[in-house]
C-alpha cells in the first residue's frame, strides 16, 4: 500500500506542477503537501476497501470512454440546439445491480451534455434528456443514452457467484 501511496503523491504532484506551470521548489513542495492532504481526505471520505462488488481494475479505460462521450455529446448537442431540440423527462431501466456502479452511471449521465440524472428507484432511472425536435421518443431510450456506459460498467460488476 505504501508504494501505491507514493505513486499517487508523485502523480498528483506532477499534475499540480503542470497546472501551476511553475517548476520551483515552492511549487514542488506545495504539490507534495496538497497531494498528501488529498490522499488523506480521500481515505477518510471514500474508503475504497469498504466498497464491495466492483473490480476496479476493469474500470481503467472507463474515464477515457466517458471523456470521449462528453466531447462527442457536446458537439452533437450544440448541433441539436441550433437546429431545434426538445427536452423530455424519461425513465430508463438499468442492467446494473451494484449500487455504487449505479451512482457512477448517474454521475456519468449528468456529465454528458444533454442529459441529467434526476432519481433512481430500484432499476429505473429518471432522467432529463435533450433530443432532436422532430425525433420520436423511442420505446427504449436507455439503448441510445445508457447502453455504452452500462456495458463498460457492467464488466466491473462482480456477481454474487464470484464471476465478474
Amino acid at each position: 500500500m505504501r508504494k501505491m501511496s507514493i505513486f499517487f503523491v508523485l502523480a498528483l504532484t506532477t499534475i499540480w506542477i503542470i497546472l501551476v506551470e511553475n517548476l520551483t521548489w515552492l511549487s514542488i513542495g506545495s504539490g507534495i503537501l496538497f497531494s498528501i492532504l488529498c490522499l488523506v481526505f480521500i481515505n477518510m471520505a471514500l474508503p475504497l476497501e469498504k466498497i464491495s462488488g466492483i473490480d476496479f481494475s476493469k474500470l481503467t479505460t472507463y474515464p477515457f470512454y466517458l471523456l470521449w462521450n462528453v466531447f462527442y455529446s457536446a458537439y452533437y448537442v450544440s448541433k441539436m440546439i441550433i437546429f431545434g431540440a426538445r427536452v423530455d423527462i424519461i425513465e430508463a431501466k438499468t442492467i446494473l445491480k451494484n449500487e455504487t456502479l449505479k451512482v457512477i452511471l448517474a454521475d456519468s449521465v449528468t456529465l454528458i451534455p444533454g442529459s441529467t440524472f434526476l432519481d433512481i428507484n430500484d432499476d429505473i432511472m429518471k432522467l432529463i434528456w435533450l433530443r432532436k425536435y422532430d425525433s420520436k421518443l423511442d420505446e427504449s431510450p436507455e439503448k441510445e443514452l445508457l447502453h455504452g456506459l452500462e456495458q463498460r460498467l457492467s464488466k466491473a460488476e462482480v456477481r454474487i457467484d464470484g464471476n465478474g
